[in-house]
């Protein structure tokens, strides 16, 4: 008789992770390309997604003013602490932990900029309220 052994969780190496922390902290900012790497790193560690939400999509960039949020399913929540973790902020835990014990309240519909209401997207990490490139 065959035996069957458990599935293993996901992988809980804590090192692709831990390096991110303050990742934005040295820089004039982020751009579309460096949320996708990072945020991609933490969804194949974590298996939680991240999206960035912009304000503006414009001549092929997203620009503005961000935000953070996680998704669940159909689901998008308020950042309470990745933002933080990523600019290093004094108050930011040295490891980012479950990301889920950064997941707010749930975004409400009426919440016109959250990222429910965007207009465009990039397939992975990325969204903008506003496309002026249609």
């Amino acid at each position: 008789m065959e035996q069957h052994r458990p599935i293993s969780p996901r992988p809980t190496d804590p090192d692709p992770i831990a390096r991110l922390r303050g990742t934005f902290s040295d820089s004039d900012g982020y751009t579309a390309d460096d949320i996708n790497r990072i945020f991609g790193v933490i969804e194949d560690v974590t298996g939680h997604r991240l999206i960035c939400r912009w304000s503006l999509f414009c001549e092929g960039w997203y620009q503005g003013l961000s935000e953070f949020y996680f998704k669940d399913g159909p689901t998008y929540y308020y950042d309470v602490g990745v933002y933080q973790w990523l600019n290093g902020d004094e108050d930011a835990p040295l490891n980012l932990g479950d990301p889920l014990q950064w997941r707010g309240a749930p975004v409400p519909d009426a919440d016109l900029e959250g990222p429910q209401h965007a207009v465009t997207d990039d397939g992975l990490h990325n969204c903008a309220l506003v496309d002026k490139d249609r």
